[in-house]
């Protein structure tokens, strides 16, 4: 397949489905039922949109529509909002500028007229807030199904059987790593160089149109194969042609480590690989994240741009503590 990269993604990604908003700007009366089955996470922190559908995924959540901020709002929900923004800055002893983007939140919403990179923001003050993706807006993740249909179906749809969403945690030494929950937990130890390795399966579910997803997670010591090393020679072994290294999301990633690299190509016989390098310098190793995606025939470009991004949203969710 064809690969067509990757940065765009993080800015050009699409919402192809979610509930009606409808008329954004009129107040909205108090309906507890709306809401009944929704759950808020605790306030999550200023950042631009791509930003923070990736962390909502990340623990199992995802951002609200436009209308379950109106919903919540009407009932009461948001009332302590702007004061836990307050109380957020003061612990972090964080100076309240006069940029700061208060009560103005993320939604999933997209623009209605097409326009890409552009998603509804929900002020309590203007309601409705049309802004680009790029910008820093306040987040509050959500579960739960409100009274309207929500179908956000980036996130939720299955691709061949394997679905990358709903998310589960996962501990790999120092590692905290969020993958789909349809995978299936392996351990083991490799077998020349005696390092522990981390599997994460999930296999094809469908005789035609196959799709299999595989994630691991290597922890080498230095003393075993330092980093720069471990990365010629995968550049060298683990792929089927010469990968490209994909700066633009090592520059986008929320947590980093000095050195990182992330490179993406083609499987060694079918499909395509992510392979992400983490150097830890207090343990002195390095963690090699590897995401295989093998399948056949090739899916539609359209699904192929989600599935990168699902790619990313995974790198994404690492921290190294």
């Amino acid at each position: 397949m064809k690969i067509v990269f990757f940065f765009q993604i993080l800015v050009f990604i699409f919402f192809y489905s979610c509930s009606s908003t409808g008329d954004k700007n009129s107040p909205r009366k108090a309906n507890p039922k709306a809401i009944e089955n929704l759950e808020w996470s605790g306030y999550i922190g200023l950042m631009n949109w791509y930003e923070a559908a990736s962390q909502c995924s990340a623990i199992g959540m995802r951002l609200p529509t436009f209308t379950e901020i109106q919903d919540s709002e009407s009932n009461g929900i948001t009332k302590s909002w702007h004061e836990d923004i307050l109380n957020y800055l003061n612990q972090k002893k964080m100076e309240i500028s006069d940029n700061t983007t208060f009560d103005i939140y993320w939604t999933s919403t997209p623009d209605e007229k097409g326009n890409q990179g552009i998603y509804y923001a929900y002020s309590f003050e203007s309601k409705a807030y049309l802004s680009r993706g790029t910008a820093f807006r306040q987040v509050r993740c959500v579960s739960g199904k409100s009274e309207r249909t929500y179908t956000q179906t980036w996130i939720t749809k299955t691709y061949r059987g394997i679905s990358f969403f709903p998310k589960k945690r996962q501990v790999v030494k120092s590692m905290l790593i969020a993958v789909p929950e349809i995978t299936d937990r392996y351990d083991s130890i490799q077998a020349q160089l005696k390092y522990p390795i981390s599997f994460f399966k999930a296999d094809c579910q469908q005789q035609s149109e196959c799709f299999s997803l595989l994630i691991d997670v290597s922890v080498i010591p230095e003393k075993t194969k330092n980093f720069k090393t471990l990365v010629q020679d995968s550049i060298k072994k683990d792929f089927g042609s010469p990968p490209n290294r994909i700066q633009a999301w090592e520059n986008n990633l929320k947590f980093k480590t000095d050195p990182m690299e992330i490179y993406f190509g083609q499987g060694e016989l079918v499909g395509n690989k992510a392979i992400a390098f983490y150097y830890d310098k207090k343990n002195e190793e390095t963690y090699r994240v590897t995401i295989n995606m093998i399948f056949m025939p090739n899916f539609s470009q359209e699904d192929w741009d989600k599935i990168i991004f699902h790619v990313f949203m995974i790198l994404d969710s690492i921290q190294i503590n």
